[in-house]
């Protein structure tokens, strides 16, 4: 039986432009479907339906997303289905350069999503510099003493080791780039400060 699924699988592989038009059309919810969805519907054992997503189906997937990316030293392109998602305690961070996505040396570059009344308080990088650039929404950022209010399109520069946070007490979904480098650096990466004078009282003086 496994030998049989095996054949099947590289038979799917074989036609995969195929199976990928064919799953395209068929559609899950309205929801464009990867080449690697497509694959792995025209392997497993179900029927395609409208009404039917392929999350509960996200390990295969994974698995298949595995056996076909190009290796990480090689990769110049990284598309939305090869970032790699982390809920942290302050946003929805989307990691786009990172050591496990891309063989990056000197930059890593994330994007954050930070919902309204969330913040990540004041902390330090002591072994990186960071940009924060806003895609959306807005952010009350501080670098040091210093505040601004930044709109789509600003940027804040924050030299290593200073200590900055960043605030959404607004009504929109907050969505920025962080980047940093380099990416090779010594640990601790991320120092808080938030329960540190001057700090923990700045924002209410």
């Amino acid at each position: 039986m496994r030998r049989n699924w095996w054949r099947v699988f590289v038979a799917a592989v074989g036609v995969i432009d195929l199976s990928y038009l064919v799953a395209a059309q068929l559609g899950y919810s309205g929801k464009p479907v990867t080449k690697f969805e497509a694959i792995f519907c025209f392997v497993a054992p179900f029927q395609l339906s409208s009404n039917r997503t392929v999350a509960r189906y996200r390990p295969a997937l994974i698995v298949l997303d595995i056996i076909m990316s190009e290796p990480i030293q090689d990769r110049r392109f990284v598309t939305a289905a090869e970032k790699v998602d982390f809920q942290s305690p302050w946003t929805l961070e989307e990691w786009l350069c990172r050591d496990d996505i891309v063989n990056n040396e000197h930059l890593m570059m994330v994007r954050a999503n930070m919902e309204p009344g969330r913040e990540h308080p004041f902390h330090s990088h002591p072994t990186r510099e960071e940009m924060i650039y806003v895609i959306s929404g807005k952010a009350e950022q501080w670098v040091g003493k210093q505040k601004r209010i930044l709109n789509p399109g600003d940027m804040a520069f924050i030299p290593m080791g200073e200590v900055h946070g960043t605030w959404n007490p607004f009504d929109e979904k907050l969505v920025f780039l962080a980047i940093l480098s380099p990416a090779k650096a010594d640990e601790p990466g991320v120092v808080d400060h938030s329960q540190e004078e001057p700090w923990c009282s700045l924002r209410t003086a």
